[in-house]
C-alpha cells in the first residue's frame, strides 16, 4: 500500500548514488506542513507532547518563527519510495509501508499544528532505500539523542510476545520512548526474570535471580531481544504466568497503602523508597522486586512439562497479594535498624535480601497453617 503526499514551497539540491538511491536536501516553508499527514513508520521514537523540546519548538514558531530552522538544525528526514519534482517548488512524494519520517517527528508535529509562512525547516528526503538501510540510517539518526535501546528492540518486535500475552494490560507498559503507561518494559522483564529456573538442576536460585534483576535490567532486555533458543524456551516456560506476574507487579508498585507507609517512613528517616515516573508515583523498582522475589521464592514451581506455575495454595490472586502485604509489614519493621543508610544501599544489601527471603518463608508457613485450620473448621 502506498501513500502520496505533496510538499509545496520547497527548494532542494539532489544527489544520486551508485546503488540508484537519491538524496534531496533543502528547505520547506513551515506552513506547508499544516495538516499534512506523513507517517512515522521508520522512527523508533514516538511523539510525546510532554517532551520539553516540543514545547520549545512551539514557542519558537509562535514568538520568532524566522528562527525555527536555526534552532532545529537537524530538521526532518523522510524516507520515500519516489520523489517527483513538479516544478514551482512542488514535490510529490510516494511512500511505501516502511517509509515515512525517520527523524524529526517532534519537529514535524510542531509544524503540522503551528507552521508559519515565515518559518522554514531543513528537510532531507531519502529515496528508494532498502529496508535494511532504512533501519540502519534511522538508528544512526537517533543515536545522537541517546535513543534508549529498548525503543529499538521494540521496533524490531522483541516484545511482541509480551504484548500478545498481556493483551489489554499491555497499555500499562512503556515499550518505547513516547509510549504511554506506568512501568517500563525493562522493569516488567526484571520481574519475570525472578522466575528463572536452572536449566540442568531445575532449581530456583532466587538470590541470584534477584541480584541480576535488581542490577542488570539492560542485560536482561538484551538477552530477551536476541530471540535465540534459550529466549524462546524461557518465554514458553513463563507464558501461563506472565499475566499474573504483571498484574501483581503493577499492583504492588502502585499500592496506595504501601505508598502511605513509605511516605510516613520518609518523614521520619528521610529515606525515600518511592519514585515518580511517567506521571505516576509508585514504589521503587528495587523494593517492588524484593517483595516479588519473596513471593516467588515460596509460591512457584515447575510442572511436569517444565512450565512455571503457581503452587496450588497460591492459585488465587488475593492469596498472593495477602502474602506480599504481610511480607511488606515484616520488611518495614526490619529496616528501621538502617535509618542512616541510603535506600539503594538497603535494597542491595545482601543481609537485607536474605532476611526478606527468610521472612517470606515465615509468611508462607503462617498462611499454610491458616489454610489448614480453615479446612479443619469447615
Amino acid at each position: 500500500m502506498t501513500t502520496k503526499i505533496t510538499l509545496t514551497n520547497a527548494t532542494f539540491a539532489e544527489q544520486t548514488f551508485g546503488d540508484g538511491s537519491r538524496q534531496l536536501v533543502g528547505f520547506v516553508r513551515g506552513d506547508s506542513f499544516l495538516h499534512l499527514h506523513i507517517p512515522k513508520n521508520p522512527n523508533p521514537r514516538e511523539f510525546s507532547e510532554s517532551n520539553p523540546n516540543y514545547a520549545a519548538m512551539v514557542k519558537t514558531l509562535k514568538m520568532e518563527p524566522e528562527m525555527f530552522s536555526r534552532k532545529n538544525a537537524s530538521g526532518i528526514t523522510i524516507f520515500v519510495t519516489s520523489c517527483d519534482n513538479k516544478g514551482n517548488g512542488v514535490y510529490e512524494l510516494t511512500l511505501g509501508s516502511e517509509d515515512g519520517i525517520a527523524n524529526g517527528g517532534h519537529t514535524y508535529t510542531a509544524l503540522n499544528r503551528n507552521g508559519k509562512s515565515s518559518s522554514f525547516v531543513k528537510v532531507t528526503i531519502e529515496v528508494n532505500l532498502s529496508k535494511e538501510k532504512i533501519v540502519e540510517i534511522a538508528t544512526a539518526l537517533n543515536s545522537n539523542k541517546r535513543l534508549q535501546t529498548y525503543s529499538l528492540q521494540n521496533k524490531d518486535g522483541a516484545f511482541d510476545w509480551h504484548k500478545n500475552l498481556l493483551s489489554l494490560a499491555s497499555q500499562d507498559v512503556v515499550y518505547h520512548e513516547g509510549d504511554t503507561g506506568k512501568v517500563e518494559i525493562k522493569d516488567c522483564l526484571c520481574a519475570l526474570h525472578l522466575l528463572t529456573f536452572h536449566k540442568k538442576t531445575k532449581q530456583l536460585d532466587i538470590m541470584a535471580n534477584l541480584h541480576r534483576a535488581e542490577k542488570s535490567s539492560n542485560s536482561i532486555s538484551n538477552a530477551i531481544a536476541k530471540k535465540n533458543e534459550d529466549t524462546q524456551k524461557f518465554i514458553h516456560q513463563i507464558c501461563y504466568i506472565t499475566n499474573d506476574v504483571h498484574d501483581l507487579f503493577t499492583e504492588v508498585m502502585f499500592d496506595e497503602y504501601f505508598l502511605s507507609v513509605l511516605n510516613m517512613h520518609k518523614i521520619r528517616t528521610k529515606q525515600d523508597f518511592t519514585r515518580r515516573k511517567f506521571e505516576h508515583t509508585g514504589l521503587t523498582k528495587g523494593i517492588t522486586l524484593l517483595m516479588m522475589a519473596g513471593l516467588v521464592s515460596e509460591a512457584v514451581e515447575l510442572n511436569k512439562n517444565d512450565i512455571v506455575c503457581w503452587k496450588e495454595e497460591y492459585a488465587e490472586h488475593n492469596v498472593r497479594k495477602e502474602f506480599i502485604n504481610r511480607l511488606f509489614t515484616r520488611f518495614m519493621n526490619y529496616i528501621v535498624i538502617f535509618e542512616d543508610a541510603k535506600t539503594s544501599d538497603i535494597i542491595r544489601n545482601k543481609e537485607v535480601q536474605e532476611n526478606t527471603i527468610r521472612y517470606a518463608k515465615l509468611v508462607h508457613e503462617d498462611l499454610l497453617k491458616e489454610q489448614k485450620e480453615a479446612v479443619a473448621s469447615a
